[in-house]
């Protein structure tokens, strides 16, 4: 569905955490968040929405239907590409905040990245990872992995690191796009989400409450860090 003119107001704090400009009200159950030049979208996991605020504000600009459950948010080939965990991927265009694709991948959707000129999206349940086209919107390939839960996705280069939400499991699967090679890496209890950023990949150690940084050149890591405390 295009997206429909909203207003709501944003909320401020009087005292806010060291580094905190804003806090902006959004309602329901927010999942996923990605900022873009001109707007903050942020997906409401219980009502399927799409919500554009206002950078500066934090005031809600305007709402789009999705499909069941969204969560994460890739910006790429001039759309937002809108995960659902009910096996959909939503495109929207940013302009209209239209849906203006509805793409079936695999059971539980996870994670999208951008690479090798397509989007590629994680799928838990199913233990692949699909290939779409940005330019006919079709999965064009379907890649099983080597672990049970693939979970977060990043790129790096021409290499895609998959994070891996099985309980009990230790290690991720780093895929390189353009020989479909992969290659398990251990980093530590359930490395389920990923990141990357400062020339590291970045993995959250569910079961331990910590943080793994990862070399991508080496594959080693290179230490953790605790998480979930002040």
């Amino acid at each position: 569905a295009a997206g429909t003119p909203a207003s709501s107001p944003a909320t401020t704090a009087p005292a806010l955490p060291d580094g905190v400009a804003l806090v902006a009200s959004t309602g329901g159950q927010p999942c996923g968040v990605l900022a873009t030049e001109s707007a903050v979208w942020v997906s409401l996991a219980d009502s399927g929405t799409l919500l554009r605020l206002d950078p500066q504000t934090g005031e809600t600009l305007g709402s789009t239907s999705l499909d069941r459950t969204p969560c994460e948010i890739l910006s790429a080939a001039g759309s937002l590409w809108v995960v659902t965990q009910s096996g959909v991927v939503d495109r929207v265009d940013p302009a209209t905040g239209a849906v203006v694709a509805r793409i079936a991948v695999g059971e539980a959707s996870y994670d999208a990245a951008w690479a090798a000129g397509s989007v590629w999206v994680s799928n838990r349940n199913s233990g692949t990872l699909s290939r779409i086209d940005p330019a006919t919107d079709q999965v064009v390939a379907t890649v099983r992995l080597p672990i049970p839960r693939p979970g977060g996705l990043v790129a790096v280069g021409r290499t895609l690191w998959i994070g891996n939400d099985g309980s009990g499991e230790t290690d991720v699967v780093v895929l390189d796009t353009g020989t479909s090679a992969m290659r398990r890496v251990p980093v530590g209890p359930r490395p389920a989400y990923a990141a990357s950023t400062g020339g590291a990949v970045w993995f959250s150690l569910v079961e331990r409450s910590s943080v793994a940084r990862v070399d991508p050149r080496t594959r080693t890591v290179l230490g953790t860090s605790p998480a979930g405390a002040r």
